[in-house]
């Protein structure tokens, strides 16, 4: 309990002085916050948030990707590693940051991961520097932080961005398939994720890129998409799921 609370504490810590960066930027003429500058570095995407049918036609996105199974990603040792490697596990697909206010959700990753991963979980970590650049260091250097710092063991790929014109593939393919699910009204940092957004992007939550840290895709044993889940559902809330997709 003690852990949990200051788990907490700091989460709560990060993005009250990121929301307070914001405020000092504000100051200034024309300024964007820079916060919600990174979580949005990619141009407006004007398509609205629909299943896969309705995705974007983007010409660099391989159009041949009906699935999962259709990526080939890099591990964060430079390895190529196929999804299809997955065949027959429920996955589910996360964003990380070392330094995110979300960052404390590597404990309920990890306590997943040890409670289903022989039952047939596995979950994949793309950390990604774009949103506040709260992953600044090397694959190497977050691969030992997760280890010495969570004692992390699920898979850690190569680090990618996930929004914008060098956004890795595969997580085109990822927002393609469902978009922005909301914040969780219940959660005491969405007001503050909501406000640092809508200062820079009013029309946010239309559009479906990913918007913060530790957003989650899960898929069941066949590669089918099962939900879109937002950085304020933590991996406790996600436990039930799980459990019944196994």
């Amino acid at each position: 309990m003690t852990r949990t609370n200051t788990l907490f504490t700091l989460a709560m810590a990060a993005l009250l002085s990121l929301s307070a960066c914001h405020k000092t930027e504000e100051a200034k003429p024309e300024a964007t916050p820079e916060p919600a500058e990174a979580a949005q570095q990619a141009p407006k995407t004007e398509v609205p948030a629909k299943p896969a049918e309705s995705a974007p036609d983007n010409a660099d996105a391989p159009k041949a990707a009906q699935s999962l199974y259709d990526f080939t990603v890099k591990s964060w040792d430079g390895k190529d590693v196929s999804l299809k490697d997955y065949a027959g596990k429920v996955v589910l697909v996360v964003n990380t940051a070392t330094a995110c206010g979300f960052t404390p959700q590597y404990d309920g990753l990890e306590a997943l991961y040890q409670k289903y991963h022989e039952k047939g979980l596995e979950i994949l970590d793309f950390p990604c520097n774009q949103f506040g650049q709260q992953a600044p260091g090397t694959d190497q250097e977050i691969h030992d932080f997760r280890a010495n710092e969570y004692k992390v063991s699920f898979p850690q790929f190569a680090k990618i961005d996930v929004n914008g014109e060098n956004a890795d593939p595969f997580y085109r393919y990822l927002v393609s398939l469902k978009g922005f699910a909301g914040f969780d009204p219940a959660s005491k940092l969405t007001p503050i994720l909501d406000e640092m957004l809508t200062k820079s992007h009013p029309d946010y939550k239309e559009t479906p890129d990913i918007k913060w840290n530790f957003t989650k895709f899960l898929f069941d044993r066949e590669g089918k998409f099962v939900d879109r889940y937002e950085p304020t559902t933590t991996p406790e809330g996600l436990d039930a799921k799980i459990a019944g997709l196994l």
